[in-house]
């Protein structure tokens, strides 16, 4: 729903600091996953909704002056994403092999090392 929901505010624009919530938030995800620890629900959410809202952002903003219909592409996005997440979390909670959950946790520190690469690319950057 934050991603969707954000998909909507990517039609204000470009706004730089959007980015490094989503790296940071990326990185907070990845750590979480690799390190096989979980949050309180709230800080969970926050986590997850500043995760949505930050991507939402970004996917939707550089498309905008291609779209014919931004809000039909918002809610597209939005979908995709659900779908995508849905396949994912039954993915791991369906296999409880043990090689299902060390593939899991190798997903989550290949997503804290790319995170952490990209950062220190748009760091160099400036």
């Amino acid at each position: 729903a934050a991603w969707a929901g954000c998909a909507v505010a990517g039609l204000a624009g470009d706004l730089g600091w959007v980015a490094w919530v989503e790296r940071g938030a990326t990185l907070c995800l990845g750590l979480l996953v690799a390190a096989r620890r979980s949050l309180p629900r709230p800080a969970a959410l926050a986590l997850g909704v500043a995760l949505g809202l930050a991507a939402g952002h970004q996917a939707m903003w550089p498309d905008l002056a291609t779209l014919q219909r931004p809000w039909l592409y918002a809610l597209g996005l939005g979908a995709a994403v659900l779908v995508l997440w849905g396949y994912v979390a039954s993915f791991a909670q369906r296999f409880t092999a043990p090689w299902a959950q060390v593939a899991v946790r190798i997903a989550g520190s290949w997503i804290a090392t790319v995170t952490l690469l990209v950062s220190a690319l748009a760091l160099a950057r400036r």
